[in-house]
């Protein structure tokens, strides 16, 4: 089983890698990622979408959240549902 974390600074392509390469390397992955929200060109926030399809509200300016990363308010919910158990469920059961 490996663990892989892709990070770096907005836009260098870390989702296209994980939407374009996974499906057709075929690899028995799981776990998640984020996607901007946009609104007339303008980012509201960021979705949570697990490699299986899952996917919720992580953090957006209007969220009723006492938790903030910089202008947005984090969805703890959203995360504890489904952040939590797609990494878990990597852990246990699948390779990458």
């Amino acid at each position: 089983m490996k663990h892989i974390l892709l990070s770096g600074k907005p836009g260098i392509g870390k989702t296209s890698v994980i939407k374009k390469i996974l499906p057709l390397a075929g690899l028995d992955a799981g776990g998640f990622f984020t996607e901007e929200i946009r609104v007339m060109d303008r980012r509201m926030g960021f979705r949570i979408v697990t490699l299986d399809g899952t996917d919720g509200i992580l953090a957006h300016i209007e969220c009723n959240s006492n938790y903030k990363v910089g202008k947005y308010r984090v969805d703890l919910d959203s995360f504890e549902k489904i952040a939590i158990p797609a990494l878990e469920d990597a852990i246990t059961s699948v390779r990458l």
